[in-house]
């Protein structure tokens, strides 16, 4: 969608992407379900193309069940696990992971004010990297405690802090976790 960060589009063009942009929103479902219907009319196009669904496949979870969790585990005991929600791929697959370390810990999920994801009103927002006007088949509820909306102003006002306090350069999903 045109909120898409014009470094990922340089990177993307110098590794031969062809970026196809969507215009406007869907009249219900936002950006994402304009960047799916456009995505349908692609693969009708392109039978043999391939969509990994990072929305409803399950099998995200498992990178982030293997991997993230591992090295997560070498800082030592986690009592908690604060994490933005896109997908819900991230959050749930390294909750599952950490649950069977230690049944205890709370995860703590970070969403956009203006986000469906945990049934709230779709409204217009400006973060990106989290936050969905559907709701992504990846999110397992039952993994997650607790759920902290965060607004535009909150998300971005964090970059800054963690820009300057730390050397951190995240986008809005670092700021709205942090």
């Amino acid at each position: 969608d045109p909120r898409v960060d014009a470094g990922l589009c340089a990177k993307l063009r110098a590794f031969g992407a062809e970026l196809d942009i969507v215009e406007t929103q869907a009249p219900t479902g936002g950006w994402q379900r304009r960047r799916c219907e456009r995505l349908g009319e692609i693969l009708q196009k392109h039978p043999d193309a391939f969509w990994p669904r990072q929305y409803d496949n399950r099998l995200f979870q498992t990178v982030y069940e293997e991997e993230l969790a591992a090295e997560l585990a070498e800082v030592g005991e986690i009592t908690a696990f604060v994490a933005c929600v896109g997908s819900g791929s991230s959050v749930c697959g390294t909750a599952h992971a950490l649950r069977r370390r230690n049944p205890r810990v709370r995860i703590i999920a970070v969403d956009a004010t203006g986000s469906v994801q945990f049934h709230q009103p779709d409204r217009p927002r400006k973060q990106s990297g989290h936050g969905n006007s559907i709701i992504a088949g990846n999110i397992d509820y039952s993994a997650i405690d607790e759920v902290h909306w965060v607004n535009d102003g909150e998300a971005f006002s964090a970059c800054h802090e963690l820009a300057r306090r730390e050397a951190i350069f995240g986008g809005g999903s670092s700021g709205a976790a942090y």
